[in-house]
């Protein structure tokens, strides 16, 4: 299933046959003294050998770059520089330095979060056991009497918190599976109750309903287990009992159960206030009658197909405008370091990057605030770069930008929105 492993490759093909099926522009094989700018897609694996440090395996990897690349004119070696960095495989899955499809700190949040279910369970069930201690007192008292240690009750008792627990964890794992199916929509694609779920399992939940016995089902057993048969039988096995230590433990015990929950409905509340105010905020363009339409395209050979689909579509009742282009506004897209002059210094920048003309900001009803639309005719140097942006760059209108270190010939600042890609540095052309 590609949706639960990171290596998600449907087609492997070799070097020979990129070269002779014409994707050389993609990854050339022919070209091999090309050292400069590489395609993130494009991975390269290596075993290296037992007792090998990759701090030394990319030593090596560094010297071949510096001995293959060849000198960019113009450019700073110490600013601009390419380091090959060696990644371990158990390290792909959660490293977000490189894009990784899991975040580990949402993990341990949910982990958290079932650790204070956990606490809140354990709290009720001690609160339970010591406050009805009473009606078990005749019990203890005669078990005591006809010979029974404290060892053999503590152990009777946890015992039963065992049973209880067993009971409790055999239904959430029947139920598991039929939840998932119920709230499929909710949980992230890809999570089944499969084979490798199972192992997980077999391993796991003995851990859990031994570690929650324990907690739950110890104390109790002392307080059960330390009564006096003489004031059991004389009715006084609990006297005291608003004075008493277990009393107050159990007073403590509520309140802290009360202050957990309560966190829990204050947070859900400012949590669903958050997605509300997400939902309903001015996001700086309309979503709404916009469908987007994946379009098949050849990056190796391009054509004018997708520009004649867009006209074919125009002519549709139905549609009111159309715009041809890679992402709409709301969603992410490439990203790529971009220089430029601020304050007559050289300075580097991460942008975000989508294609799309000139019918991008009518559709998606995006405000400008300076300059003008892109037209079919700008050259390949104009861009379109919004509020954010411009801040980043300290753009005020009265000269043109410079993108890699060239000349930008038309510009306009669009509002940066509030949400979403739209809200960092963003540059269309």
């Amino acid at each position: 299933n590609k949706n639960q492993t990171d290596l998600d490759h449907e087609e492997l093909i070799s070097l020979p046959t990129i070269k002779s099926a014409g994707l050389g522009n993609y990854f050339d094989p022919a070209n091999p003294e090309e050292w400069g700018s590489v395609s993130s897609s494009n991975e390269l694996y290596l075993k290296i050998s037992a007792g090998t440090r990759a701090s030394s395996v990319e030593k090596q990897l560094q010297a071949l770059l510096t001995k293959y690349k060849k000198p960019e004119p113009g450019v700073d070696p110490k600013k601009n520089f390419t380091k090959f960095v060696m990644q371990p495989l158990a390290d792909v899955h959660f490293n977000q330095d490189y894009g990784a499809p899991a975040d580990m700190s949402t993990l341990r949040g949910l982990m958290l979060l079932a650790g204070f279910l956990l606490l809140l369970g354990c709290i009720n069930f001690i609160n339970l056991s010591t406050a009805q201690a009473a009606k078990r007192a005749k019990e203890i008292g005669i078990r005591k009497t006809i010979g029974s240690t404290r060892q053999q009750l503590i152990r009777q008792f946890l015992s039963e918190t065992f049973l209880l627990t067993l009971i409790a964890a055999v239904l959430a794992v029947m139920l598991t599976p039929l939840l998932l199916n119920v709230f499929k929509d909710f949980t992230p694609e890809g999570l089944s109750f499969n084979d490798a779920a199972i192992r997980s399992i077999i391993v796991f939940v003995p851990l859990l309903v031994i570690t929650v016995s324990l907690l739950a089902g110890f104390y109790p057993a002392l307080v059960l287990s330390k009564f006096k048969p003489v004031l059991v039988l004389k009715n006084q096995a609990y006297g005291n009992t608003s004075q008493s230590r277990t009393a107050w433990l159990r007073k403590g015990l509520t309140i802290s159960q009360f202050i957990i929950a309560q966190f829990f409905i204050i947070a859900t509340i400012v949590v669903g206030r958050q997605i509300q105010y997400s939902i309903n905020m001015d996001m700086g363009f309309t979503r709404e009658n916009i469908i987007t339409v994946p379009v098949p395209r050849d990056f190796y050979h391009p054509d004018n197909k997708a520009a004649l689909l867009r006209d074919e579509l125009k002519l549709l009742p139905g549609i009111q405008m159309i715009s041809l282009g890679d992402k709409p506004a709301i969603s992410g897209s490439m990203s790529s370091t971009y220089k430029f002059i601020k304050d007559g210094q050289e300075k580097e920048l991460n942008v975000q990057i989508r294609n799309a003309d000139s019918s991008f900001l009518p559709l998606f009803e995006i405000k400008l605030i300076a300059g003008r639309n892109l037209k079919a005719a700008d050259s390949t140097s104009a861009f379109l770069i919004n509020e954010s942006l411009a801040k980043e760059m300290g753009f005020t209108g009265r000269e043109p930008p410079f993108f890699f270190m060239k000349p930008a010939d038309a510009l306009v600042v669009v509002d940066a929105g509030q949400t979403g890609t739209m809200a960092y540095p963003t540059l269309t052309k």
